[in-house]
């Protein structure tokens, strides 16, 4: 799972641009295009080719209310940092696999605030 900032919707088109490296990727998802918006911050695990032969979101993908992308971002390099300070060699891609269950709860717990 990695962070990203949406920077473009156009119909079922997501346009993702990861927070950490910089890439961009282009996902089509219907369901998930009707429900996020343009600055939106997601943590979302992205599949180089689904069955279309085009990227697609693989399991996961949690939009992070009240998370600025900038704030998303910080709080992963900080907590990476830390991580490293234990575990010097602590890569970015093993710190986020550790990551799922906290983006996991984060986005639950945004859910249950809007509903009260």
């Amino acid at each position: 799972m990695r962070p990203y900032e949406i920077t473009k919707v156009d119909g079922a088109a997501i346009t993702l641009h990861d927070l950490l490296d910089g890439h961009t990727t282009v996902v089509h998802d219907s369901k998930r295009s009707a429900r996020v918006f343009v600055g939106d911050a997601v943590v979302a695990r992205v599949a180089p080719a689904g069955a279309s032969g085009r990227p697609t979101i693989s399991g996961g993908f949690f939009p992070m209310e009240g998370d600025t992308p900038a704030m998303l971002r910080s709080m992963l390099l900080e907590g990476l940092a830390a991580r490293r300070r234990q575990h010097p060699r602590t890569t970015m891609t093993a710190y986020l696999k550790t990551m799922a269950p906290a983006f996991h709860l984060s986005w639950w717990a945004t859910r249950l605030q809007t509903r009260r």
